[in-house]
């Protein structure tokens, strides 16, 4: 008598294994064939599900790249249309794009996608060029590019006054401007800072004819050191810089203040009088009122 073991002996391979008497009949053929398609069918159903995983990694690839375009578009058309203040100010400011070493990943990357060039002008003169990055808020943009472009103002003010400090001493008090000797002997007038505002190394006189100066002006060597201080501050933050393609920042500006602060404490080391628009600007006290300075300053 033949006896079956109920419990299945599966290979992973193929199909049960079964008592060679039932093999070669009938049915154990049909059930080899079955087990055949079985095998067929899961197998074509795990290529789908691959097939359909792959597709749907493609879809949130596709999604992903489209967020970042569209954010990307965003920030550049932030970036091309200033608000009024700045519009108003420095308008037009125009966007350059050129390639950039990156510096985190050391490969060619380009200035579109993560830094912008803005070309400041003043009506259609150049100012500077300022690099940023495209995801600054506008807000931010403004006050920084403002801030610089008022700090020139401010160089040029003091490289203009110093100039004049260095042909022809202090300034005299406000009462004492535009009298002329007569006038100011008659009325019993005295500058109480001429002497105490003495330059390095003794003045040589030289009559400010508009009468703004009280003529004692440096000698020589520290007239040059004013002289060739302002020249250098006048060159760090010239227009020409546009030209050469060098980009102004806040520091090169700070720089530039620097230097004329020190060369002034070095001609006039026991310091200008308060009165005196060099050491107002210094202080950042300076009265623009009735000037025409005024109407290039940029509010922020």
């Amino acid at each position: 008598m033949l006896s079956i073991d109920h419990r299945p002996s599966h290979s992973s391979d193929g199909p049960p294994n079964l008592p060679p008497e039932l093999s070669a009949q009938p049915g154990g053929v049909r059930m080899r064939s079955d087990w055949q398609t079985v095998t067929r069918q899961g197998a074509r159903m795990r290529s789908d599900v691959q097939l359909a995983s792959r597709l749907g990694a493609r879809m949130r690839s596709d999604v992903q790249l489209a967020s970042r375009l569209g954010a990307h578009m965003r920030s550049n058309w932030q970036l091309a249309v200033p608000p009024q203040a700045l519009r108003r100010k420095l308008i037009p400011v125009s966007l350059e794009t050129s390639p950039r070493k990156c510096s985190v990943c050391s490969r060619q990357a380009t200035r579109s996608a993560e830094m912008v060039r803005l070309h400041v002008k003043r009506g259609d003169e150049s100012q500077f060029l300022f690099d940023t990055t495209v995801d600054i808020p506008v807000e931010d943009l403004i006050k920084q590019v403002a801030a610089i472009y008022n700090r020139r103002l401010k160089v040029d003010r003091l490289c203009l006054e110093i100039g004049e400090l260095a042909e022809h001493g202090i300034i005299i008090p406000p009462n004492m401007q535009g009298l002329t000797d007569e006038q100011i002997t008659e009325l019993k007038l005295k500058d109480e800072w001429e002497d105490k505002c003495v330059p390095s190394g003794g003045s040589v006189f030289k009559k400010d004819e508009i009468g703004r100066r009280n003529g004692h002006a440096p000698n020589d060597n520290m007239k040059k050191v004013l002289q060739n201080t302002v020249e250098e501050a006048k060159s760090m933050v010239s227009k020409k810089q546009a030209e050469a393609n060098v980009c102004l920042t806040m520091e090169m500006v700070k720089d530039a203040l620097d230097q004329l602060r020190g060369a002034v404490m070095i001609v006039y080391p026991m310091g200008l009088p308060p009165h005196d628009p060099i050491r107002m600007e210094f202080e950042n006290n300076e009265d623009l009122s009735g000037t025409q300075v005024i109407y290039t300053f940029c509010d922020i």
